[in-house]
């Protein structure tokens, strides 16, 4: 992490993304800003119906993957809140995806002891051949490039498996993604990768980047992952049985959700807030993200109750697909492009709620935290006091940065428990409502400041500052890897 600039104390970090223009003019009058913050607080504290929101996404809705029935009603009832809070061009935005469902995730040892192995399949993963197979398992450790190239030939025809074990540099620590694409690039014939929650506890992600797999893949419970590691580690021979039918869909159709309050002053320009309302299959995923879409929508409530509304226009989207591969905020950017000069700012919830608020990340926006300095005192009594730069990467943000947009994270202090994310266990009962409460106000007086103060807190950035920012953060390598660095239609010289 960059060290702090010592001329803003402790509050701004060196490393500067977007360009200042100039001198920008303070707030017309911060006493207005604060009286309206007062206000967002008291209806984010005694109105809130965020909670409410997340119970029927959690509790009656369940499960959002993507492309299914139930993400698609999902869509309806948030396009229906957006409408009964008062909000204007409501509409969702339908995008065309490669479509998959879980089906049967059959493990069992054949050798050296017969027992059966809890298995959930990653999504996108490819299946195996209708009767299963039989495979002897290697160990590849945690699963970093240079351990697949260790073992090199000696993957080919094994059942990989990988995980834990985290490398001595972090830096080298590898995605579920990659230890699939790794093992098919040595000819392994299915990769197990161990969930690192114990008690039962599967944990699915993608299997890969942007579609499916090229071989099976699954997410092993911690306790029969590591059962079968000590068995290798004593020099046994493992072998085990897998069988996996999930069902492939070439076509199906995902959905953003999109709706506004127009700018009573510059209509044309924009501020959005963002948040992904897909989940994983195995819970209903109540902290990722119907956390964040939930306080999304009570942040539309809260300012269109205002008497005031904001000088500009805030557009809300809730994206699908993100656990996929950030699919639905590139539908919506790649849509949109004639507007993205436009947008004065993207505020992004992911598990936003979560914790309780402490931090201002503008993803290396100089210009953008040497303006919030005069926001830091009216966001302090909920507990947010520094803004520090650190990097995008792994929400729907990362669409709107990777093409110069000035962005802004609103993120926790203190350390979070998210050892249950992407498991049967993200249910409604870990949403703690004061932090709910909190952040719903946080978010709105953001929200609001950025819409309504006079001058942008930033402008976009070119491409080429783009670049350089992801070079000097060290993304370019899995951007290229992933396919991200070519999508985004970055020069191809940049891609030796």
């Amino acid at each position: 992490m960059p060290k702090r600039a010592s001329s803003l104390g402790s509050y701004v970090m060196v490393f500067c993304l977007f360009f200042i223009p100039g001198h920008l003019n303070s707030w017309g009058s911060l006493e207005d800003l604060e009286r309206m913050a007062i206000r967002i607080t008291g209806e984010a504290f005694i109105k809130n119906q965020a909670i409410h929101t997340l119970r029927v996404l959690a509790d009656e809705i369940g499960p959002r993957l993507t492309g299914t029935e139930a993400a698609h009603q999902a869509a309806l009832y948030c396009l229906d809140l957006f409408r009964k809070f008062g909000l204007s061009n409501v509409h969702l935005e339908p995008f065309e995806i490669v479509g998959w469902l879980p089906g049967p995730a059959l493990a069992e040892a054949v050798a050296p002891f017969q027992k059966p192995l809890r298995i959930d399949p990653l999504g996108w993963s490819k299946n195996t051949p209708a009767e299963g197979f039989v495979g002897e398992v290697i160990d590849v450790g945690h699963g970093t490039e240079e351990d697949f190239e260790r073992l090199g030939q000696a993957i080919s025809g094994k059942i990989v498996l990988a995980g834990l074990q985290t490398p001595v540099n972090p830096a080298q620590a590898t995605r579920e993604w990659q230890k699939v694409d790794f093992s098919a690039k040595k000819g392994a014939i299915a990769c197990l990768v161990i969930s690192g929650t114990p008690g039962g506890l599967t944990r699915t992600r993608a299997s890969n980047y942007g579609g499916y797999s090229a071989i099976p893949a699954a997410s092993i419970a911690y306790e029969d992952g590591t059962w079968l590691r000590r068995w290798l580690q004593q020099g046994k021979t493992v072998k085990i049985k897998l069988l996996m039918d999930n069902k492939i869909l070439p076509k199906a159709q995902a959905e953003n959700v999109v709706a506004e309050i127009e700018g009573r002053e510059k209509p044309g320009e924009m501020v959005i807030l963002g948040a992904h309302l897909d989940s994983w299959f195995l819970g209903p995923g109540a902290a990722d993200n119907a956390l964040g879409v939930s306080i999304a929508i009570e942040t539309a409530r809260i300012l269109s109750s205002l008497n005031s509304k904001p000088a500009r226009t805030v557009r809300f989207v809730l994206f699908t697909g993100e656990e996929q591969g950030l699919w639905g905020s590139f539908e919506y950017v790649k849509k949109h492009q004639d507007e993205l000069d436009n947008i004065v700012l993207m505020v992004n919830l992911d598990m936003t709620g979560l914790m309780y608020p402490g931090v201002l990340n503008p993803y290396g926006g100089c210009s953008i935290a040497d303006n919030l300095m005069e926001l830091l005192p009216m966001l302090g009594g909920l507990g947010i006091t520094q803004i520090e730069n650190r990097h995008p990467y792994d929400s729907d943000d990362f669409n709107f940065i990777a093409q110069g947009v000035p962005a802004l994270g609103i993120q926790g202090r203190g350390t979070r428990d998210w050892s249950w994310g992407h498991s049967y266990a993200d249910t409604y009962e870990k949403i703690e409502v004061d932090k709910l409460n909190m952040n719903t106000a946080a978010v709105a007086i953001v929200i609001y400041y950025a819409a309504s103060r006079p001058n942008r807190l930033a402008d976009r950035l070119p491409q080429a500052e783009v670049i350089r920012y992801f070079k000097g953060k060290n993304l370019d390598k899995i951007l290229k890897q992933e396919g991200t660095w070519k999508k985004l239609g970055f020069p191809d010289e940049d891609m030796k």
